[in-house]
């Protein structure tokens, strides 16, 4: 089997980075050298040898390379037979070097000069390298990209569902809010959202009403316009659950016992069709405070503590932790 160097056919008019760049003037006989390197490895005979040089000259002469700078890549390669190729594979340099001192800059090569001074002050076992980078242009100093924000924590509608009031009448239950403020024994309490969360997120919940501010904390592993459109349903047909362990209706039976005048004023003002969307939009405001967690009912449970949720009938036992 024998090898040698292949071009494709998109590559065969390209060319290398041009010797007029802001490159140092030693990365075109850099490029060269590397080049001839390669194809040294790859060719086993001396026939493809000789015409993948004739292609990388080709190449650097396309690029604009100077004459000096291929004359000396020519004479570097003038006694490379097949015994170096065998050198050059059997004894690979190492790519990269965990000794070696690397200043990056964008000054001009004569920087290395006064750098190589303090070569004398480096250990023997120490490398200098000096890497180029390339200056900012004036259209990258005059407009500076814009940096990505940090996703902040909070609650806030999606824009599209019908929690946002974008379907029929309805106005937008969700509360845009870093914080959750509620009132507790007749005193505001702030408690931190510790996510990014709208109407398509998962997790924890809370429905605050408007007339009392009582809470009620809910869970979901679907959409919380998902789970809200149930309470919704609810609102309308739900029939009174007097249950101690039923969440179902809790939100509708709230309305129905401490505020039976405005939920009646609602159930006469609107007819049923449109009860679900005046009477339950106006009821409450929601705030999503918490994401799905390892275990959302023990998350749950927390926030009912927490709140002192007196609208949940359903209470949740968080196991005790022993050792």
């Amino acid at each position: 089997m024998q090898t040698g160097l292949h071009v494709k056919e998109t590559a065969k008019h390209s060319t290398y980075l041009h010797p007029s760049s802001y490159h140092p003037n030693f990365i075109p006989l850099g490029t060269l050298k590397s080049e001839l390197i390669r194809i040294r490895k790859l060719c086993s005979n001396e026939k493809t040898f000789k015409s993948a040089v004739e292609l990388i000259l080709e190449k650097a002469r396309r690029s604009d390379f100077p004459n000096s700078v291929i004359d000396k890549a020519v004479d570097m390669i003038e006694n490379w037979g097949s015994e170096k190729r065998i050198d050059l594979l059997l004894n690979n340099t190492p790519k990269s070097d965990s000794t070696a001192l690397v200043w990056v800059s964008q000054l001009p090569a004569v920087i290395r000069k006064e750098f190589i001074k303090f070569k004398r002050y480096l250990p023997e076992t120490r490398k200098l390298r000096v890497a180029y980078q390339k200056p900012d242009t004036i259209q990258k100093l005059v407009s500076k990209p814009r940096s990505l924000e940090r996703e902040v924590s909070s609650s806030s509608a999606c824009g599209h569902c019908k929690l946002c009031g974008k379907h029929g009448k309805g106005i937008s239950m969700v509360d845009t809010v870093s914080k959750l403020k509620v009132k507790i024994q007749n005193k505001t309490k702030t408690f931190a959202i510790t996510s990014s969360l709208n109407c398509k997120k998962a997790g924890i919940y809370v429905a605050i009403c408007t007339n009392c501010d009582d809470t009620y904390v809910g869970q979901t592993t679907t959409e919380f316009r998902t789970r809200l459109a149930n309470h919704r349903f609810k609102w309308v047909d739900g029939a009174a659950t007097n249950f101690k362990n039923r969440d179902e209706t809790a939100l509708l039976d709230h309305y129905r016992a401490n505020h039976s005048e405005i939920y009646k004023q609602w159930c006469h003002q609107y007819p049923k069709s449109d009860k679900q969307q005046h009477g339950f939009d106006h009821a409450f405001k929601l705030v999503f405070v918490d994401k799905v967690g390892l275990n959302l009912l023990e998350q749950e449970d927390i926030w009912q503590t927490k709140l002192k949720s007196k609208i949940n009938r359903q209470k949740i036992l968080t196991p005790a932790v022993t050792n």
